[in-house]
């Protein structure tokens, strides 16, 4: 854990997979911090230079509306490139449910890492916490929609 400036986290390096932020999470976020309630710290990696945050935006924006100058983080030796590996499993297990668009954003990163590029649907799956027919359907929609066409068919 560290104590940093939250304007000295990176919001811009491409680890936000959502479509778009839930307002309304965000108010609730800032509501119950503002009662007390003790929240998970954010997430981010650290390069030397920057920290790249990869897990906890709707957090970071209620401490922003709270004016929080200050904040306790979890951070990980890494650059912009590692902040995306971690974001690739972050909201699968906690805070608000990813959307379909939301995951198919997060296959559609891995698929530009070097180390996914040629992977398999399963590995890219187990990374981003999806199904391996998410990940072919997303790699091939044509194929996915004729299989889709069919399913109704039967």
């Amino acid at each position: 854990m560290r104590k940093v400036k939250l304007n000295d986290i990176r919001l811009d390096g491409g680890t936000q997979f959502r479509v778009a932020m839930a307002q309304d999470r965000i108010y609730h976020y800032r509501d119950r911090m503002k009662e007390g309630d003790i929240f998970p710290p954010i997430q981010a990696t650290f390069d030397g230079k920057d920290y790249w945050l990869f897990d906890g935006f709707h957090r970071y924006q209620a401490m922003k509306l709270l004016g929080i100058k200050e904040v306790e983080i979890v951070y990980k030796p890494g650059d912009r490139l590692d902040a995306i590996r971690y974001a690739l499993e972050a909201n699968a297990e906690h805070g608000l449910p990813l959307t379909n668009e939301d995951k198919k954003n997060k296959v559609l990163a891995a698929l530009e890492l070097p180390e996914y590029k040629d992977a398999s649907n399963l590995k890219i799956a187990k990374k981003c916490k999806v199904s391996d027919s998410f990940v072919a359907a997303v790699r091939d929609p044509e194929k996915a929609e004729k299989q889709q066409k069919n399913r109704n068919r039967s």
